[in-house]
């Protein structure tokens, strides 16, 4: 209930529209709710009850690509809910047509570009 009633207390038209997206990733290590899945509904359950609440809308769920992301990490009693800004890991963003065996790795050529000065 006080994970609920926290989440609820944030101001989440802020960060996202009433017809928008969203996905929670929910982990939690010694606390009182140790299913990821519980959490992550509970979560989702707040921030869409206030929306209903305010608007008569409500975000949905969209596990491919949201509007917003949301990580909640629950370590015992304590829980710290942040916006992901991030997004996606780079390999999974879809910006390459297909996948090939690369001559140089990604980090390494960028790493020699900054070391020569480039674009300088």
């Amino acid at each position: 209930a006080a994970l609920y009633r926290g989440v609820r207390g944030v101001d989440w038209s802020r960060h996202l529209a009433a017809d928008g997206t969203l996905l929670v990733d929910f982990s939690a290590h010694d606390g009182a709710i140790t299913h990821a899945r519980f959490g992550a509904q509970r979560v989702k359950d707040a921030i869409v009850d206030q929306f209903r609440e305010a608007t008569g809308r409500r975000p949905s769920v969209d596990a491919e690509a949201p509007d917003l992301r949301i990580n909640l990490r629950l370590e015992r009693t304590h829980a710290v809910v942040s916006i992901d800004l991030a997004g996606d890991s780079l390999h999974r963003r879809g910006y390459r047509a297909r996948q090939v065996a690369a001559p140089l790795k990604e980090n390494l050529a960028a790493a020699i570009l900054l070391r020569s000065g480039w674009p300088a």
